[in-house]
C-alpha cells in the first residue's frame, strides 16, 4: 500500500505535526507500506530530518504568494503559513502524486491552512484521505479524521 503524507514545517509552525506524521509513517512502514511526503521548503523546514528517517520527500517550492482572491469566501486563520495559496498547492501535490508508481491507497494531511477545497480537489488522485486536526477550525472532505485531543470540547483555563 502507498501511503502519501502532506505536511510542512518551519521555523514557525509544524515540527509536532511532521514528528506525528513520522510516528505514523514509520509504523506503516514497519508493516510493509511505501510511504513518500510532500513538504514546502518553508525557512527552516524538517525535510532532510524526514528524509534522514528513510522516506523520500518531494519538495514544493515557497513561492511565499499567500495572496488572498478577492472572490475568496473562506479565510483560513493559518492560510499564511502554507507559503503558495491553496490552489497553487493542490494544483502542485496533483502533480506530484500522478508521478508516483501507483495511485495512493491514503492521503495524510497533517496541515492548519488546508480545508475542504483542497481535499475535494485532490480527492480524484487518491483513493481515501485521513486528515489530523487538532484544532477543528474548519470543515474536511475526507475518509478519517484523527483529532488526538484527549477531550474534544477542552478550553484552557
Amino acid at each position: 500500500m502507498l501511503v502519501v503524507f502532506r505536511v510542512d514545517s518551519s521555523s514557525t509552525m509544524g515540527t509536532g505535526h511532521v514528528m506525528r506524521c513520522l510516528t505514523l509513517a514509520e509504523a506503516l512502514n514497519n508493516r510493509g507500506d511505501d510511504v513518500v511526503f510532500i513538504s514546502r521548503e518553508l525557512e527552516n523546514n524538517y525535510c532532510s530530518h524526514i528524509e534522514s528517517r528513510g522516506f523520500p520527500v518531494y519538495r514544493l517550492p515557497n513561492s511565499e504568494s499567500n495572496e488572498e482572491y478577492e472572490n475568496e469566501t473562506i479565510l483560513l486563520a493559518h492560510s499564511s503559513w502554507l507559503g503558495s495559496t491553496w490552489q497553487e498547492d493542490v494544483e502542485q501535490t496533483i502533480n506530484i502524486i500522478n508521478t508516483l508508481s501507483e495511485k495512493p491507497e491514503w492521503l495524510v494531511v497533517d496541515h492548519y491552512a488546508l480545508d475542504f477545497r483542497w481535499e475535494s480537489a485532490v480527492r480524484e488522485s487518491v483513493n481515501k484521505i485521513m486528515v489530523v486536526d487538532d484544532i477543528a477550525d474548519r470543515g474536511h472532505d475526507c475518509n478519517l479524521i484523527l483529532d488526538q485531543n484527549l477531550v474534544s470540547n477542552m478550553k484552557s483555563r
